[in-house]
């Protein structure tokens, strides 16, 4: 499970370094994020049913299921609000537009990137650049953020599974 982890640090890592630069390393570093993701479910699935006796292990199952789908949710939320926090304080929005339009630009990069198709090519290209660069520095500080998180953890599951004693009973399933 650990090398999941340090799978999933690493891809986040090729977005940090390399992202930006070509897009065979960023499909790459998709690439180690869900073989990471696949690793680390599947390791930990077999481990809580293995933990669990026979007549459990439907409700082990459920509450593995539950825990992944919450955990998803968790890390869209706060991955994603940092994100969109990040570009809101960086974007600059050319003054001058509506109410509407400033708002529509300063909230996402679809945003911006709608509003520019509707200015003269000089903001336009003003707004896509400020829109892109704060979105860019969000990714940058949010997969930073993702490769710290996932090798700490790789590290502490590491540690935690070694004291592990080396034969769990596998329950008969």
């Amino acid at each position: 499970m650990s090398s999941g982890l340090a799978l999933g640090a690493l891809g986040y890592l090729f977005v940090v370094f390399f992202g930006s630069r070509n897009d065979l390393l960023l499909m790459t570093s998709f690439m180690f994020l869900g073989l990471s993701v696949g690793a680390a479910q599947t390791i930990s699935n077999d481990l809580i049913l293995s933990s669990v006796p026979a007549n459990k292990a439907g409700a082990a199952s459920a509450i593995s299921e539950t825990a992944y789908e919450f955990g998803t949710v968790l890390g869209t939320v706060v991955i994603g609000g940092m994100l969109t926090a990040i570009y809101r304080a960086q974007v600059t929005v050319p003054a001058g537009l509506n109410a509407d339009a400033a708002h529509a630009a300063g909230e996402t990069l679809g945003g911006a990137t709608a509003v520019a198709g509707q200015l003269p090519s000089d903001l336009s290209a003003e707004l896509l650049h400020s829109a892109h660069a704060a979105f860019d520095s969000g990714v940058l500080v949010t997969a930073t953020f993702s490769a710290v998180l996932l090798a700490v953890l790789s590290v502490f599951t590491y540690r935690m599974l070694r004291s592990a004693p080396a034969e769990l009973e596998k329950a008969e399933h």
